[in-house]
């Protein structure tokens, strides 16, 4: 990661753009007992696409 203005934004940018990829493309599984372990990876995924964000937030405003 660059601490320069323009590749922070243009990081934030396909950052972004990888999320809404991934929510429009996500599918679940279901199953009726127990946890269901694909949805515990795609929470986990898509708290890693926000932590990026926020980390090149964060150093974009220091």
């Amino acid at each position: 990661m660059s601490r320069e203005m323009a590749r922070l934004e243009q990081a934030i940018n396909g950052i972004k753009a990888l999320q809404l990829e991934f929510w429009q493309t996500i599918k679940v599984t279901s199953i009726d007992q127990g946890l269901n372990q694909t949805l515990e990876r795609a929470d986990r995924v898509a708290d890693f696409i926000e932590l990026g964000t926020l980390m090149c937030k964060d150093t974009l405003n220091r």
